[in-house]
């Protein structure tokens, strides 16, 4: 699943790697507001981030082009249009109190920000590696957390037949532990707004395990409804739902067997 790109292709002018990590940032942007939209400003700030990434980015809080990287800022125009027209992005039909565009990934932009640059795995390997996952998932709903791993579905490759695959993708939806003394407050959120900074780092780090293959950001859980090719659920409120088993199926806990089709 997922695009086919050689590796040694450009992409909008950058070579693979930064481009995906590129689009990557605008999608870790926009899912943190309400709707999928990214502005101007949004747009010339991430482009500083990963594509001038040895130059100071900004001063202040980045809220405006006069406080953004001036390199980024004349980069932008060419560098956006050229991912307009490789269908990347898409322009919205609105525009921001400065006369600017706002912007949204495209299903293809979403595909790139997914592909991953390492060798396949082979499916039993990738399977243990779900098996391992799960278990974290338990490790870390066991004790307290600042927040829950409260529902878990997985897509892509390891939900059909194939022999191999190219990562685990995953989809994972958090809920804050109020009983928690490490609970996100209102003035951190904003914090991880303001700074473009991700409040489940922590969570996403362990749940990992230092495994490049186990996927976390290909969607968040309120656009579980776009993945195509479909998904399965496998944590359900915080208990764990579907197992892997021997013979590459799932196996739905205590009721029937789900197999990979």
């Amino acid at each position: 699943m997922g695009l086919t790109i050689d590796p040694k292709s450009k992409i909008f002018g950058l070579d693979l790697k930064t481009g995906r990590d590129l689009v990557k940032r605008l999608r870790h942007y926009a899912q943190m507001y309400p709707t999928d939209d990214i502005n101007y400003v949004t747009e010339v700030r991430s482009i500083g981030e990963i594509v001038l990434t040895k130059e100071k980015q900004r001063c202040g809080m980045g809220y405006s082009l006069t406080e953004l990287n001036p390199n980024a800022v004349a980069l932008a125009p060419d560098l956006i249009q050229k991912m307009l027209d490789e269908g990347y992005l898409t322009v919205m039909g609105i525009t921001d109190h400065n006369g600017f565009a706002w912007y949204q990934v495209t299903a293809k932009g979403a595909e790139l920000s997914r592909h991953k640059l390492i060798k396949r795995l082979p499916r039993a390997k990738a399977v243990q590696k779900l098996e391992e996952f799960l278990e974290r998932v338990e490790e870390w709903n066991a004790c307290e957390p600042y927040v829950w791993v409260q529902d878990v579905w997985l897509y892509g490759s390891l939900i059909t037949t194939a022999p191999d695959v190219g990562d685990i993708d995953l989809v994972c939806k958090y809920t804050q532990n109020p009983d928690s003394p490490d609970m996100v407050t209102e003035g951190e959120h904003i914090y991880f707004i303001a700074t473009g900074k991700d409040e489940y780092a922590k969570v996403k780090k362990f749940l990992r395990g230092g495994s490049p293959y186990i996927s976390l950001v290909g969607f968040s859980a309120r656009d579980i409804d776009k993945i195509q090719g479909g998904y399965i659920q496998i944590v359900k409120d915080r208990q764990v739902a579907v197992i892997p088993w021997e013979n590459g199926s799932l196996v739905e806990v205590g009721e029937v067997s789900l197999p990979l089709i």
